[in-house]
């Protein structure tokens, strides 16, 4: 039979469980194997389908009709299921069918669309059949007599690229019934989506798969351009059932200092510090009977910092599995290192087309050439040079895939001749570096050469970014290169196109009209100071009288975020240094993200509060730049910034490294401005206050008025009283919190302005917390309510603080019903913000009601849960909350016997987060 050329479909079988089968009863198996492939091989056969491959008990079909291939599907699950299999205790098949343009070569296939069919085919069950969206679309109703598609819904693959439509084939008489299929959802992970396909390295990976249970850490080492990072992802994905607590990748590239890689973990996994206890030491209580792996990428930089961090956690956390990709081995004890060689090329001499198209290499240059120009083809004329082509760039699948992006503007053989000359060029480079280091740098240099003089120029201020940026940062940044905005994003798309820069989409999609404000205050000297509590922000127009400017959206309204890989941002780096923009750049940088914060800073209490957090999320690493790179006569700009940053670092619990950044502003800025410095000491006061310690929140306090002197404002002056009330409460002095929340509360309905309501709004929360703490809950009540009436739609964070502490006011007055309305509103607000640390105390608050309700079990294990959760973002409960936990602790044991009681709370404490907050929600 011919094969099917053009568009295609494919049909992959397989059986499930088979080794287990084969371990069992080899004999036995043979025999049921060879059956197996009988039916299964006359099914597709009959309808008209090409075998081209068959690996084990597996099948690869090719069809030039789709509905011929679901036809044979259909006559390959009866087959099996109607045949006695009890001689192996029973045989079922999984069927993938996909559609898609592949490339036939001497009687196989090579192409994206057989990755896709089969993962596609790796989340079935046995005896279930599976199509894409293509092949729905493709059979319309053309399906075997009585048969019908269900919609199973969006998956993520195990290829990690986009989510795709699965459809489950149902045919009368056979089952239909199966579990939610083996997708990527159906375990916790934060593993990218990846745009591009995965090719090659099936003998590496199956070698890590086989390493990885006994390795406690597996490096993947190796030079930048490897493909160490999408190898280990995809080692994690294949592996993500047998790590029940999940797989968790970390990017460590964007860290600028080895002291942040263990606050990066922990961030990615939702802990925090407690006070007195670094954030090390939570991470590793956090993960001591966790079951999980961590991806720990790009260590390099920080090689020292993740060996430590790494061997910390081999010896206090057994059934943690590291993999690490670093470009030297992080030399500790249970370590496996696995060199990631290069992709797979032609042997010289063999000059055959079939072994040339598949060498690994070069069905990676011939996918990535095709994504760029469509009518690419890999041909007689042109594989042998394409070899050659791969063979000189080492394999490196960086450099392939950089050669493979010219293919817009040039041939093959042309490709091949400069580069020739590109590597000549760079040989009288260093002898003592290694000779793989000078191949990527060649490859690198090669294709930055290629650039006109405009693309280099921005190439080399995007060096400055951390953690990718959004295209008005990269016009303010490289506003001497390109005239606006447009003039930006046409570089930046040529630069993406030649795979210099990559593209991603997110979906914060707030844009504050930041680009004339950020334009105007590049060239400003400094920030407009404003009031002790906050500097003004620069003029800047609103979003709705911004002029109209390009938006890096995508159709579904995500925004597009841009970043350089940690090989060209370096390359990078090095080029502005030597071209002495470096100064410039790193200036713009400053001047844009102390502008967006100044920007932003003000939304965080407002109606706009959840889109500026998650503005301040994306933007941190850019934030933290910004401070790293402020010395010298910058100093003065980074107190600037962090006079505004603290409060974003207190709402998302960052305490410790917000409080070293803010002292190390302070001591660095010297003779800086007073009224500037005050408002640092003031926010180093609120995180002093929030990680625990009066004492030294009042001594900076205390120095912060100090330094404000006479020039504080009224509402400078209200802020001083506020945390002046706080540090009272956290004191244990109710008479002194009142007192000056009492005058900050006066000072607030004296203010102007569009922030009035909500300052009398956050007042009144904290003389209603006193009036609770003073035994007086009724009067509570009418102050807390008084307070949310004032507020406008929208006041997420400020509305979910008033129902929380509404709530307890409630509880301690025994009005449960009431209680439990306000913490469940509140709750729901939580979630909108993704505000963890409001998600934990109403948790915790649900076990308090149930407490009341005398439902004490229920209570036990909420209450425990929510005690789990508090040591992982290490913040204490707040005096009112402590003493609401208290008494539910006090009903819970006083409910249950000790033996009773000690399973509930051991059963919350080990529970998913995610089934604690739902149970929270029900009720």
């Amino acid at each position: 039979m011919t094969p099917p050329t053009g568009a295609v479909t494919f049909l992959f079988t397989d059986i499930e469980g088979s080794t287990r089968r084969w371990d069992a009863d080899p004999a036995a198996m043979s025999a049921a194997v060879a059956r197996h492939d009988a039916l299964v091989r006359a099914a597709i056969e009959g309808a008209g389908g090409y075998v081209f491959k068959t690996l084990g008990d597996a099948f690869c079909a090719a069809f030039a009709d789709a509905s011929a291939a679901v036809v044979a599907a259909t006559v390959a699950q009866r087959a099996i299921d109607e045949t006695d299999w009890t001689a192996v205790g029973g045989v079922r098949i999984r069927a993938a069918i996909h559609a898609g343009a592949a490339d036939e070569r001497d009687g196989d296939y090579f192409g994206p669309p057989l990755n896709r069919t089969a993962r596609l085919m790796g989340v079935a069950h046995g005896g279930q059949t599976v199509l894409s969206r293509a092949v729905r679309d493709l059979v319309g109703d053309d399906l075997p007599a009585g048969a019908s598609l269900r919609d199973l819904g969006e998956h993520r693959l195990r290829d990690l690229s986009r989510s795709e439509h699965v459809f489950q084939l149902v045919v009368p008489g056979l089952p239909d019934d199966f579990p939610v299929l083996l997708s990527l959802g159906q375990r916790p992970n934060n593993l990218p989506v990846e745009t591009a396909s995965f090719v090659g390295r099936e003998r590496e990976l199956e070698a890590l798969l086989e390493r990885l249970p006994e390795a406690r850490v597996l490096t993947l080492s190796g030079i930048g351009g490897t493909g160490k990072t999408r190898l280990a992802l995809q080692l994690a994905a294949a592996a993500l059932d047998d790590y029940p607590n999940g797989t968790w990748f970390v990017e460590l590239a964007p860290l600028a200092a080895p002291a942040l890689v263990a606050s990066t973990v922990a961030a990615v996994l939702g802990v925090r510090e407690l006070p007195g206890q670094t954030i090390e030491a939570a991470l590793l209580d956090h993960l001591a009977d966790k079951r999980l792996l961590l991806v720990l990428d790009n260590c390099e930089h920080v090689v020292e910092a993740a060996a430590r961090l790494a061997e910390a956690i081999v010896r206090r956390c057994p059934n943690v599995r590291i993999v690490a990709t670093s470009r030297e081995a992080l030399a500790i004890p249970g370590e496996h290192v696995f060199p990631v060689p290069p992709l797979g090329l032609p042997a010289s001499e063999d000059d055959a087309p079939a072994s040339i198209a598949a060498a690994e290499g070069v069905r990676l240059f011939a996918e990535r050439a095709q994504a760029v120009v469509p009518r690419f083809d890999l041909t007689t004329d042109n594989a042998g040079t394409i070899a050659e082509l791969c063979r000189r760039l080492d394999g490196i699948p960086l450099a392939i895939e950089l050669a493979a992006a010219r293919t817009r503007m040039m041939s093959p053989t042309q490709i091949l001749e400069r580069l020739d000359q590109r590597f000549q060029l760079l040989t009288g480079g260093s002898r003592t570096a290694e000779p793989r280091q000078q191949t990527l740098r060649a490859a690198i240099a090669w294709s930055y050469d290629l650039l006109p003089t405009e693309e280099q120029a921005l190439l080399q201020r995007l060096s400055v970014f951390r953690g990718g940026w959004a295209l008005a940062a990269a016009a303010a940044v490289g506003a001497d290169v390109a005239e606006d905005e447009w003039a930006t994003l046409d570089l930046l798309t040529r630069l993406v196109d030649k795979s210099l820069v990559v593209a991603t989409e997110t979906d914060a999609g707030i844009r504050f009209g930041m680009l004339e404000s950020v334009r105007d205050f590049a060239h400003e000297a400094a920030l407009t100071m404003g009031g002790p509590d906050r500097p003004a922000a620069p003029d800047a127009r609103s979003a709705s009288s911004a002029p109209s400017a390009p938006s890096a959206t995508t159709g579904s309204g995500a925004e597009v975020r841009f970043g350089l890989s940690e090989s060209v941002r370096a390359f990078a780096h090095e080029a502005a240094e030597a071209a002495g923009t470096l100064d410039g750049a790193r200036a713009r940088h400053r001047a844009y993200y102390a502008a967006l914060v100044a920007e932003l800073e003000p939304h965080l209490n407002s109606t706009r509060g959840a889109e500026a957090l998650v503005r301040f999320d994306l933007e941190h690493d850019n934030f933290r730049a910004a401070l790293d790179m402020a010395q010298g006569d910058a100093a003065a700009e980074a107190l600037r910034i962090v006079a505004l940053l603290w409060r974003f670092w207190e709402l998302r619990s960052i305490l410790s490294e917000g409080r070293s950044r803010l002292e190390h502003a302070i001591a660095a800025g010297g003779d800086a401005d007073r009224m500037l410095r005050g408002r640092v000491r003031y926010g180093l006061a609120v995180l002093l206050m929030r990680l625990g310690d009066p004492v030294a929140a009042r001594r900076e306090l205390d120095a912060c008025v100090a330094d404000v002197g006479d020039g504080l404002s009224r509402a400078g002056m209200r802020h001083i009283h506020n945390l002046h009330g706080l540090v009272a409460i956290l004191s244990g002095d109710l008479a002194e919190a009142r007192t000056h929340y009492v005058a900050s509360l006066a000072l607030a309905e004296e203010e102007i302005g569009p922030e009035r309501t909500f300052a009398i709004a956050n007042e009144l929360n904290n003389v209603g917390i006193v009036d609770i703490l003073e035994g007086e809950p009724a009067a509570a009540q009418h102050v807390f309510q008084h307070a949310l009436d004032l507020l406008p739609d929208g006041a997420d964070n400020i509305v979910a603080t008033l129902r929380f502490n509404k709530g307890s006011g409630a509880l301690v007055a025994g009005d449960v019903s009431t209680a439990a309305a306000d913490f469940g509103e509140s709750l729901a607000r939580r979630r909108v913000l993704d505000d963890p640390w409001g998600i934990l105390l109403c948790v915790a608050a649900a076990g308090w009601v149930a407490a009341a309700r005398g439902e004490a079990e229920r209570a036990a294990t909420l209450l425990s849960a929510a005690e789990a959760k508090l040591t992982a973002l290490g913040r204490p409960f707040e005096l009112l909350q402590q003493r609401c936990q208290d008494d539910a602790h006090a009903r819970v044991a006083a409910a249950l016997d000790p033996a009773a009681c000690a399973a509930a709370t051991a059963a919350g404490w080990v529970m998913a987060w995610d089934e604690a907050v739902a149970r929270a929600c029900e009720g």
